[in-house]
């Protein structure tokens, strides 16, 4: 009798483990690297770093503010004049492709 305990102790644990193991694969595809969900139809965008890291590269500081709006980032920052901006970034490239000046209120 106790080896057929045993015998259904381990079968059942054995069970459990995989089972644990096919609700666990489909959990960390759900958390795929932010580099692999990043990809739009034009190949892959810049991640956030990437954007920072061009717009200092570019002459800006007090960057406060990175964000994906409309197919493109954009960024709140000081631009190379001293003057506080809201810089428009293409997603592939990082280049600046538009800015609008913010009044110093806001």
């Amino acid at each position: 009798m106790r080896a057929t305990t045993k015998l259904f102790s381990a079968l059942f644990l054995g069970a459990s483990l995989l089972a644990t193991g096919a609700v666990m694969v489909p959990a960390q595809a759900q958390n795929a690297p932010a580099a692999q969900v990043r990809q739009n139809d034009a190949g892959s965008r810049l991640n956030i770093k990437q954007v920072y890291d061009k717009l200092e590269a570019a002459g800006y500081t007090r960057i406060t503010e990175i964000e994906w709006d409309d197919g493109r980032y954009q960024a709140t920052a000081v631009n190379p004049q001293g003057q506080r901006s809201k810089v428009d970034i293409d997603p592939v490239t990082g280049e600046i492709i538009g800015f609008k000046l913010k009044d110093r209120r806001n």
